[in-house]
Formats: C-alpha cells, sequence, structure tokens
C-alpha cells in the first residue's frame, strides 16, 4: 500500500506515494541474506505488483560479491519493474557497468546522479 514502510534489518524500505519503492540504509556492506530480506520485503510491500525501485548509494562503496550478484540477478526481475541508483562514485558506477555487462539484468538498471532524475525515469515504469 502506497505510503507504508518496512522496517528491515539493514534500514527501510519505503512505498512512497507516488508508487516507487525506496531503499534507506547507512548499512556498508549487505550480505545475501540482506538481499534475500529485500526482495522479501519488496514482495510484502508491493502485493506482488512490479514497481521501480530506488536505492540511495551516494557516499557509500558497497560491494556484491558473486552469490549475492547471482541471487539479485536470477529474483530481481520477479519483484522490481526498474532499479534507479543514485550515485556519486567512480567506483561504483564502474561496477555498477560491469555488473549489467556480465549478467545482462532482466531489469532495466540506470544510475543517476540526483534524486529527481531517477524519479523521472522510474515513472515511465509505474
Amino acid at each position: 500500500m502506497k505510503g507504508s514502510k518496512k522496517e528491515c534489518s539493514f534500514g527501510d524500505l519505503i512505498y512512497d506515494e507516488e508508487g516507487f519503492l525506496v531503499l534507506s540504509s547507512s548499512v556498508e556492506q549487505f550480505s545475501l541474506e540482506n538481499y534475500e530480506e529485500l526482495l522479501e520485503s519488496i514482495k510484502e510491500l508491493s502485493n506482488g505488483q512490479l514497481l521501480p525501485y530506488m536505492s540511495d548509494e551516494r557516499g557509500k562503496q558497497r560491494y556484491m560479491d558473486n552469490d549475492s550478484k547471482k541471487y539479485i540477478n536470477d529474483h530481481m526481475h520477479k519483484y522490481v519493474s526498474a532499479c534507479a541508483i543514485m550515485e556519486d562514485s567512480a567506483v561504483l558506477r564502474f561496477l555498477t557497468h560491469t555488473f549489467v555487462a556480465i549478467y545482462r539484468p532482466k531489469v532495466p538498471i540506470r544510475m543517476f546522479k540526483s534524486e529527481n532524475e531517477a524519479r523521472k525515469w522510474m515513472k515511465s515504469f509505474i
């Protein structure tokens, strides 16, 4: 339901009024278990509807291990219509481009410098 929030072990997942799933987390490193919890939380908040997802990675240097990459690639498309990543790091940009090139995710993934740009793009995936 729009306007709802799910508290997770790594932060909050919000289903905002615009119809976007927004992750708010200060955790520097996610484990495979965190990604499993994230997708389960997305499934719960969205009630099975595919919705655009946004994560603010500015100021963070999260690294995904291979098991997490495979899990996200194998399952994210079941719960998310698109993925916007806000970033401010050349390293994160490189890693994300590498992930997209190797894994060819079934969900469109784009990186943005601002939340406004990300939200404009995500509107086409509602």
